[in-house]
C-alpha cells in the first residue's frame, strides 16, 4: 500500500511541475507577443498633421530623441545584469 501511494505522490509531483513549466513557458510567449505587438503599432503609428496656427508654439524635438543610443545602452547592461543576478541567484539554491 505504501508503495501504491509514494507512486500516486510522485506521479502527482511530476504532473504538477509539468503543468508549472508549461505556465512558464506561455508566460514568456504572452509577453513576447504583446510587447513584440506594442512596439509593432508604435513603429507603424502616423505622424500628427502639421498645424499652422501661428499663435502656438513651434514643435521641438523631444529630448530623448537626442540621447535614444545611450538609454538603449543602458537599458541592455540593465538586462544583462538582471539576468546574471537571476542565474546567480538560481546556482546558489
Amino acid at each position: 500500500m505504501r508503495i501504491i501511494l509514494s507512486r500516486v505522490k510522485s506521479i502527482t509531483y511530476l504532473a504538477v511541475m509539468q503543468r508549472v513549466e508549461i505556465m512558464k513557458r506561455l508566460k514568456t510567449v504572452f509577453f513576447a507577443f504583446i510587447f513584440t505587438f506594442l512596439n509593432f503599432s508604435t513603429l507603424l503609428a502616423e505622424d500628427p498633421p502639421e498645424i499652422d496656427d501661428p499663435l502656438l508654439p513651434p514643435r521641438e524635438e523631444l529630448p530623448i530623441d537626442n540621447q535614444i543610443v545611450f538609454l538603449v545602452v543602458l537599458a541592455v547592461v540593465l538586462g544583462i545584469a538582471v539576468i546574471y543576478r537571476n542565474r546567480i541567484k538560481k546556482a546558489s539554491m
